[in-house]
């Protein structure tokens, strides 16, 4: 089961909150919809996926795809296409060697003409596998 993970800073706390994620296309305006979180090693590069759902009004309305949270040391997102009419767009998420093994959270948001919207991704950094099974013989 997959959930959306909420930040909300009360009092210089944040406070983690989740849901089930709401698949449906708005009667108004539009939604964001991408994977909850991705595991990435060090010096390895992944697809997400981020899917624009608009209702009616903003069927044929372009949205620009950005990210609003400042990323790690080592890390580098781009988003294809950043602009569009698109109901999908890409982000690759590149993680090079010298980047921190940790969780973190990227903040895709869109907007069109008036309004703006956000998804988290959690990115869970983690160190390049090991294989242990091919041994030198000595």
């Amino acid at each position: 089961m997959t959930e959306r993970i909420f930040l909300i800073l009360i009092n210089g706390v944040f406070i983690f909150s989740s849901c089930s994620p709401d698949f449906s296309v708005p009667r108004n305006g539009f939604r964001i919809v991408a994977e909850d979180s991705v595991i990435i090693e060090k010096g390895a590069s992944k697809n997400v996926t981020i899917r624009v759902l608009r209702g009616k009004a903003l069927a044929n309305k372009e949205v620009r795809m950005e990210i609003s949270s400042l990323l790690p040391e080592g890390v580098a997102v781009n988003i294809e296409p950043e602009v569009g009419d698109c109901k999908t767009a890409k982000a690759i998420i590149r993680v090079n060697s010298s980047a921190k093994a940790d969780s973190y959270f990227i903040i895709f948001s869109g907007t069109n003409l008036y309004e703006t919207k956000g998804r988290v991704l959690k990115l869970i950094v983690s160190e390049p596998a090991t294989n242990t099974m091919h041994r030198p013989i000595k």
